[in-house]
């Protein structure tokens, strides 16, 4: 007698589940539509640490995401708000008040502004909303949006048809629970990249805006932290030094919560760091192998595709997609057509970007072989960054172009490389001259860096307060303007200033570790990983002496994570075991090991 058994993955989910399945998502569907069509009332009490003083008698605070869409005035809508603001539960105003007559006049007039999370007030008798001991209230009226409605309407329905017995629910469940686990860690790499360049579209959840990449981040890191927990992976003595570090540098930035006055953005700014170096150490416990990093590199160069086109769609249509359907703040107008910035608000973080995605390209194609998709995402990089405007980008261009040339071996790549980079330098500067668009004039205009000496002069001030131990982010402040987060628009002036020097010489540690642990020892690394350090980490450290983003920039810690993989994994060593080569061609892959 022949008996047949099921694998425990391929047993069909149980009728207690499916029931229980459809029941919430039909209970959701009702919350939807409820939602949709009913105005519901919203309320925040605005935290005294987060306003600002404006001009005159006006302050001005950015709340947090409201949980619903919100109407705020605009330009073209000055009375769309249903905002009231409560002084000690008194009501205020009037509403919809023009900015420079709360200025001027004060006496409770407010505006609700931009995006639905400005709003520019003052008080009853024009004092200090931080230190007059009253507390400030805005109530408003919130709906969820029509196209939030329905796509959720659209991914439900498709739920209800897909729990049903052999549905695409149960067998997408089997098909992925009978991957291999590399398998499974390659396709988490993408979506991790992938999110990424989702750098704007943020969702509010529970008074947070939280995006598509902090998700897939938490998601990693609870599985990682379950599998270390359980024993499933065993984390090598480089992986904890490299853990140590990641602690003393957040050990270092929580030194801001110690200080007397902290920036409105500083809770933000902080929590943003200590995501982005749990990235780091996910990245160095996941990426173990040569294919793995070539996997993670891969998906980095390809995924950006996708800031590529919302570039392109922004510069048709005047703004990125969806900036009018989710309730969170997206750059528009001129923002977002005026220099390319993909989903990433500020052409400047773009750029940025594109430096790290053209290095991760050539390195790709130096050391892992062709690919036509990878090739023609970092030549376009060249035009899109000359689009944005950026000379910090323009910069950190070049950096990348030299190391290039400093590696490479082929002088006819040498040669290619030079001409097409001046051949389309060129092709670009004809078209803007003749389109009338300004951008190299742009670009030579000397005006921002004018107007940065200030901000560099009061970190230096800062960092003389406070040489040993700094003096906090506030202490850079300069007036009243447009200060949230206080900066001297120079990373390693900022550090000094706000740290002193024991903290810098930990963040200093943290940067160049990998590039001295590779770059000084030949003889155990290959040339391609001193390559794809060097190529990684030099722009970075050139372009933080024009832009202050070093903390909170999310797309820059993978290159840290590769770096970091490289260096504590030792890939790409001569003993041949994680398998890469150390010539411009094919590169064979050592078999991965789980």
């Amino acid at each position: 007698m022949s008996t047949t058994t099921t694998s425990e993955f391929q047993r069909p989910l149980s009728c207690a589940w499916r029931y229980s399945a459809i029941a919430v998502v039909i209970a959701s569907i009702v919350g939807v539509v409820w939602l949709a069509s009913n105005d519901i009332r919203l309320s925040q009490q605005v935290p005294s640490h987060a306003i600002e003083p404006e001009i005159g008698h006006a302050f001005r605070v950015f709340l947090p995401p409201w949980p619903l869409k919100v109407n705020a005035d605009s330009s073209i809508a000055p009375t769309a708000s249903k905002a009231v603001l409560r002084e000690d539960g008194r009501l205020l105003g009037p509403g919809h008040a023009l900015h420079d007559d709360i200025r001027k006049f004060g006496d409770g007039r407010f505006s609700h502004w931009n995006n639905s999370r400005w709003v520019f007030f003052s008080t009853s008798d024009n004092s200090d909303p931080r230190v007059n001991g009253r507390s400030y209230t805005v109530e408003t009226l919130g709906r969820l949006s029509q196209g939030a409605a329905l796509w959720s309407l659209a991914l439900f329905t498709s739920l209800i048809f897909g729990l049903r017995r052999d549905g695409w629910v149960e067998r997408t469940y089997h098909f992925i629970s009978e991957l291999p686990r590399t398998v499974k860690l390659d396709a988490y790499l993408w979506i991790l990249a992938g999110a990424s360049t989702l750098y704007a579209y943020r969702l509010p959840l529970v008074g947070f805006d939280v995006s598509a990449y902090r998700l897939a981040l938490i998601t990693g890191l609870v599985v990682l932290g379950w599998h270390i927990f359980t024993g499933r992976i065993r984390l090598t003595h480089r992986q904890i030094a490299l853990g140590i570090g990641c602690l003393l540098v957040a050990l270092v930035a929580l030194i801001e919560l110690l200080r007397p006055t902290i920036a409105p953005s500083g809770y933000r700014n902080i929590a943003n760091h200590l995501a982005n170096l749990s990235l780091v150490l996910l990245l160095v416990s996941t990426v173990n192998d040569g294919g793995r990093l070539h996997t993670l590199i891969r998906a980095l160069v390809v995924t950006s595709a996708v800031p590529a086109v919302i570039s392109l769609i922004a510069a048709h249509s005047g703004a990125i997609p969806f900036a009018d359907e989710l309730p969170m703040p997206l750059p528009t107008g001129d923002a977002a057509t005026y220099r390319l910035s993909g989903a990433f608000y500020d052409a400047n973080l773009y750029a940025i970007y594109l430096c790290m995605v053209a290095g991760l390209g050539i390195y790709s194609l130096l050391f892992g072989g062709w690919n036509a998709a990878v090739a023609i995402l970092s030549a376009a990089t060249l035009p899109l960054l000359f689009f944005t405007e950026s000379r910090t980008g323009f910069v950190g261009m070049a950096v990348v172009i030299t190391v290039t040339l400093l590696f490479a071996k082929n002088p006819r790549l040498k040669w290619r490389l030079v001409a097409g980079s001046i051949a389309l330098l060129a092709a670009l500067s004809a078209a803007d001259w003749f389109a009338g668009t300004m951008v190299i004039q742009h670009v030579l205009d000397p005006a921002s860096i004018n107007d940065r000496l200030p901000y560099i002069e009061a970190g230096i001030a800062a960092f003389r307060r406070g040489i040993w131990f700094g003096s906090g982010t506030e202490a850079m402040r300069i007036g009243d303007l447009y200060a949230a987060s206080p900066s001297a628009h120079v990373v390693y002036i900022s550090l000094l200033a706000k740290f002193g020097i024991l903290g810098f010489i930990v963040y200093a540690a943290f940067l160049v570790t990998p590039l001295v642990g590779v770059t000084f020892r030949p003889s155990t690394y290959r040339r391609s990983a001193r390559f794809l350090v060097a190529v990684l980490l030099l722009p970075l450290l050139v372009m933080y002496l024009s832009y202050d983003v070093m903390e909170w920039f999310e797309p820059q810690y993978f290159a840290f994570g590769i770096m970091y993989a490289v260096f504590s994994n030792q890939l790409m060593s001569k003993r041949g075991r994680h398998g890469t080569v150390d010539h411009e061609g094919p590169r064979v892959a050592a078999p991965r090991r789980d």
